[in-house]
């Protein structure tokens, strides 16, 4: 046997043993998401640690507003533990646009603002519920402590580098939500 099919050999094999391992690993971590998920079905994440850009708007998700009508919006940034210049003027950006259109929402608990990094164990399930790719900005309709339904704004990071557009269509997109729900 030639160099060089003995290392074609070699990469083939070592291709087939990585495939294992994440296919193992993958079957493993989805098992274990499920169990974590079923245990938490009823409660809404805690919020993550505060930094300077990382904070919440409104009261936290499991706070809701008085009265009776506990139906609320949830706006989730998700976000990696590495941030980059970009991720943070997303983040940003769409919290200032929401808190200037929406403070009485926030004032009254309707709508929450949560920053939330998706790498952190007790958050990763949301990758996997989201479909999140990257990190994104996902509205939750809530009714009591139950979701009914979300919608993941895949334009933010199309329309970052235009203020005025970016800061439009998040608007619009919560603006449609929150009368919808």
């Amino acid at each position: 046997m030639n160099a060089k099919n003995l290392v074609t050999a070699a990469l083939i094999v070592f291709i087939l043993v990585s495939l294992g391992v994440f296919v193992a690993n993958e079957t493993g971590h989805r098992s274990a998401l499920s169990d974590q998920q079923e245990a938490t079905a009823t409660q809404v994440p805690p919020a993550a640690q505060e930094t300077s850009e990382e904070t919440t708007a409104a009261a936290p998700a499991s706070e809701s507003a008085g009265g009776g009508d506990a139906s609320r919006v949830i706006a989730y940034y998700f976000h990696n533990t590495s941030r980059c210049p970009t991720c943070l003027k997303i983040e940003r950006t769409a919290r200032e646009a929401m808190e200037e259109t929406f403070s009485d929402d926030f004032a009254s608990g309707k709508l929450v603002w949560q920053s939330l990094d998706m790498e952190k164990p007790e958050n990763e399930h949301f990758v996997y519920d989201y479909e999140l790719a990257a990190p994104s900005l996902v509205l939750v309709a809530m009714e009591e402590a139950s979701e009914v339904e979300w919608k993941r704004l895949d334009d933010t990071w199309k329309l970052i580098n235009n203020k005025e557009q970016f800061a439009a269509y998040v608007v619009e997109e919560v603006t449609a939500y929150l009368g919808e729900h």
